[in-house]
């Protein structure tokens, strides 16, 4: 290009010298224009082409900043475990180069970015690898309970272990406040089920004791002959048939009586339904005096 505009200023001056010395005046100046054209067109041509390289060296540094920052942060994302993933880094590489002339100022401050770029993705990845080193020791079990898990590694860890901490209590007083309405409503059905054949018992009892109950027919008394007696004669009535069975009017006594011996404990059933309920409520931590469990086929 300082080629070409040397050129255009020779030409130039040999216009004016050329004016004084040559007789085809007309002839000179369109020689004079058509080389001028040439060298406007050849340094215009050049300098876009200078400009198209100046851009794409600037590209060139940016695409190769951001590449060399996403294998840093792929490389970290591998040390996860594939529980989270990094969040985005920001980086202005293009911000970074603006205003710088040279190649070598440019690839300092790209270079620049991308190291602070790469401390603050380390520092990220660190906190996040702390977090669920946390996360594994306090809730393994309670996996269910943390769906923003991604959202929680970036918190700092004093903040995160205290959320963990109160999530699972508040979810094992609600799985208690349940398990305990389900086991005091199985009770309930028991000791309705006890009392409700204990009814029926009794009902049934007195319904054959209200029964009429067949008396065989009395035999004749004959006088004996020619006896005289001062007393009138009577008839012997058989007394009418009936029979004793239990009615249970208060079924904790009852049990009290055969946990203390003055009972036999075959008067009491066990209702397998409800107690097999209980083992499937509580699971291995299902525990009653006199039963344990013991494992069967499925």
């Amino acid at each position: 290009m300082k080629w070409c505009g040397e050129v255009e200023s020779r030409l130039a001056a040999a216009n004016h010298h050329a004016l004084s010395q040559t007789e085809s005046i007309d002839a000179l100046f369109r020689a004079i224009d058509e080389i001028s054209s040439e060298a406007r067109a050849k340094r215009l041509e050049l300098d876009k082409l200078v400009k198209a390289r100046k851009v794409a060296i600037r590209e060139d540094i940016v695409t190769t900043a951001a590449k060399s920052l996403q294998i840093h942060i792929d490389q970290i994302n591998s040390t996860l475990g594939g529980k989270a993933r990094m969040p985005k880094i920001v980086a202005d590489f293009a911000g970074a180069i603006k205003g710088k002339k040279t190649i070598a100022s440019l690839r300092d401050a790209a270079d620049s970015e991308l190291a602070r770029a790469k401390i603050e993705a380390s520092q990220t990845g660190d906190k996040m690898r702390t977090n669920l080193n946390s996360f594994a020791e306090l809730a393994a079990d309670y996996v269910f309970l943390f769906n923003d898990l991604q959202q929680l590694v970036l918190k700092e860890n004093e903040d995160l272990v205290p959320l963990i901490k109160v999530r699972i209590s508040e979810h094992q007083r609600a799985e208690e406040i349940r398990l305990e309405a389900q086991r005091e409503q199985i009770r309930q059905q028991e000791v309705q089920r006890l009392e409700r054949e204990a009814n029926e018992r009794a009902a049934a009892a007195e319904a054959v004791g209200k029964a009429p109950v067949a008396t065989p027919a009395a035999n004749p008394v004959e006088p004996p002959a020619r006896r005289v007696t001062n007393a009138a004669p009577s008839a012997k009535v058989p007394p009418k048939q009936t029979k004793l069975e239990a009615k249970v009017t208060d079924l904790e006594a009852l049990v009290k009586a055969v946990y203390e011996g003055r009972a036999p404990l075959s008067v009491q059933t066990v209702n397998w339904g409800a107690l097999d309920d209980l083992v499937l409520i509580d699971g291995d931590d299902f525990s009653m005096d006199g039963v344990e469990l013991q494992q069967v086929a499925a």
